[in-house]
């Protein structure tokens, strides 16, 4: 569910930024060359239509929380994974009483209380299949966060590759005799440019990328101890409450981060200057148009 909630989201916000680029595109083309006017009144229909597409695919995701829905399916996910090596020995995960309850974490709780105790003795063999699970969650969380590593980083690279090959064409553009040609392609390429630098400010994949290489590096670290520790109950619950810590703490950070970037609008209130403080939005249309008319 996390997955399909973050597709969704994902999809939203990158279908956003393409159509404010669109809708950019064709507001300024009639400007740039004399068409008749059928055609002036049809790019206006056309960019009436795409900002009104932004408002329903704004509307509609925010009305059926899909930012909010794919946070919380991961952070649920998450938590029951790192605490069940906990309820297998015979204990519930902590309670995380120094932030304020939400839903999620009446969640988590209610289910372990639903399971109750785990049944069953704690001998040797039962302890070694523990050590054994705890292992094997530590061995997935580390391969994940590598996986997202890899992906978040090859996704900035290839997003800064279009942004320098903008640019270089950019510059090119500048030798053309045509002005009219001249003035669409550099209304295209900042359209573009806004488009490229909203994508990656909302997605954060260079920030991703940072944590996941560090939470892996912790991950692997852990599992490395885990694995060379004695089989005793004491040591197992030890290394399940720090294992369950620094998930959750990794859950934590990517909620905190991924919670200031909701599904939004690039013509929201969140935009309106009366706030005082300009949106990502603004600032890449500023960064874009100030690069364009240098």
């Amino acid at each position: 569910m996390a997955h399909r909630y973050a597709q969704i989201y994902q999809s939203a916000y990158i279908s956003n930024f393409i159509l404010a680029a669109l809708v950019l595109l064709a507001s300024v083309v009639p400007f740039i060359f004399e068409w008749h006017v059928v055609l002036i009144v049809l790019l206006g229909l056309a960019a009436v239509f795409l900002v009104g597409l932004i408002y329903i695919n704004t509307f509609v995701g925010n009305l059926r929380n899909w930012h909010r829905r794919w946070m919380e399916a991961r952070e649920v996910a998450e938590r029951l994974r790192a605490g069940l090596p906990i309820w297998l020995l015979g204990k519930r995960p902590r309670k995380q009483s120094e932030r304020e309850r939400t839903w999620v974490d009446w969640y988590v709780s209610a289910h372990y209380r639903a399971m109750g105790i785990c049944p069953g003795t704690l001998n040797f063999q039962r302890l070694s299949a523990i050590k054994a699970i705890l292992t094997g969650i530590l061995d997935d969380q580390a391969k994940y966060h590598i996986q997202s590593a890899a992906l978040m980083n090859r996704i900035e690279r290839r997003l800064f590759t279009i942004s320098t090959v903008l640019l270089i064409v950019s510059l090119l553009v500048f030798v053309t005799p045509w002005r009219n040609i001249e003035l669409l392609v550099i209304v295209a390429l900042a359209a573009m440019a806004v488009a490229i630098f909203g994508i990656r400010v909302t997605g954060d994949f260079e920030g991703q990328a940072e944590r996941s290489e560090g939470a892996a590096a912790a991950i692997v670290d852990m599992r490395d101890a885990v694995v060379s520790d004695s089989i005793t109950l004491p040591s197992l619950r030890a290394r399940a409450n720090t294992v369950y810590d620094i998930m959750l703490r990794d859950i934590v950070q990517w909620r905190y981060t991924t919670q200031s970037r909701p599904l939004q609008s690039p013509v929201s209130k969140d935009c309106c200057i009366a706030q005082r403080r300009p949106s990502r939005w603004l600032r890449a249309i500023e960064a874009t148009f100030l690069l364009a008319g240098s």
